[in-house]
């Protein structure tokens, strides 16, 4: 499992927000179950693309703390937020990007071999920004099918 290694720009998301514990991860379906239908609501979407953003995960203390997912779609301004949702600025940076094949269901295999197997052994480092997955033309929701590429925001060389 080797990544790409990207520089991606600053970008703007708006979406609903939850927040989750490693047990309770099996939920985060019904928080898109949700923010599908409201998609509709928000403002100066740029793209067709979806995100997936784990706003303050550390991987230190996830077990206890957990992490704030945000269902989301990228906006060119924040500056009308519809109700109940937030948004949010993802730092621009370098990424480690891997990309997920098969079934959504199994996603978090890809997660766990990322953070429990290539991030310890590789060179690179972790950085404290929020990682994100890309739900692009390669996924078909309907399905649950298809490629998704989850961005690891990584230290500059």
């Amino acid at each position: 499992m080797e990544p790409r290694i990207a520089h991606r720009a600053a970008f703007n998301v708006v979406g609903l927000a939850g927040r989750f514990t490693p047990p309770t991860t099996s939920r985060i379906p019904d928080l898109w179950t949700r923010f599908v239908v409201r998609i509709g609501e928000i403002p100066h979407r740029h793209g067709a693309a979806t995100y997936g953003v784990c706003a303050d995960a550390d991987p230190a203390t996830i077990d206890e703390a957990g992490f704030t997912y945000v269902a989301a779609v990228e906006v060119e301004r924040i500056d009308a937020v519809p109700d109940g949702m937030i948004a949010l600025t993802i730092p621009g940076g370098r990424y480690a990007v891997f990309t997920h094949s098969g079934h959504v269901s199994r996603l978090h295999d890809t997660v766990q071999r990322i953070w429990g197997s290539w991030l310890p052994a590789s060179r690179h480092r972790h950085v404290r920004r929020p990682d994100f997955e890309a739900y692009d033309e390669r996924w078909n929701p309907v399905t649950g099918l298809g490629e998704i590429d989850v961005w690891v925001p990584i230290a500059d060389d």
